[in-house]
Parts: C-alpha cells; structure tokens; sequence
C-alpha cells in the first residue's frame, strides 16, 4: 500500500505501549510538554478534559466509541516510541487503516 501524501490512521496493540507506563519519565516529560502540561492541570484542578483524563498520573486519551486508554505520547518522547516500534521485532503488527 502506497501511503506517501495520504492521509492514514496508524492502529497498534496499545498494550506493546505498557513498557512506556513503565519509565517513570513519562509523566514528567507529559508535564514539560507545553501541549500536555496545561491539560494535565486543568484536569487536576477538576476540569473536565474529555477525551483526555488521567489514569495513573499518565496523561491517556479515551474516546466513547473505545474505552481503552491510550497514553498521549509527549513530543519528545515521540522519537523513542518509534525507535521502539520500528527496531522491535513486533514492527510488522503495525497496522494502517487509509482514512
């Protein structure tokens, strides 16, 4: 499948993610993260912040139609989860859906 200049939602085993959950760095570089860390406040001081909210003091998105948490990878993380992903011998379980 050709993908360059298309638009396309890249579905993975967000389990595979639990070793992010791990690195205690996740929640601090969430916090650094100029995106992340107002939401993660607002959401402390009560706010409602659907569809993000927090589970384990990590930052996870969460939609109506799935209910399963997705950690919201901070940008500086980013370059890591794809070393992650694309050195890993799990690489091929990525799966893209063209939009």
């Amino acid at each position: 499948m050709y993908l360059e200049h298309s638009q396309f939602i890249l579905q993975i085993d967000n389990q595979a993610l639990s070793w992010v959950l791990a690195r205690p760095r996740v929640k601090e570089a969430q916090r650094r993260d100029p995106e992340l860390g107002p939401i993660c406040e607002r959401i402390q001081q009560g706010d409602d912040m659907t569809p993000y909210e927090l589970r384990e003091d990590i930052i996870c998105y969460v939609t109506k139609s799935d209910q399963k948490p997705k950690v919201v990878v901070p940008n500086e993380l980013v370059p890591a989860v794809l070393k992650y992903y694309h050195d890993s011998p799990l690489g091929d379980i990525w799966a893209f859906i063209k939009l």
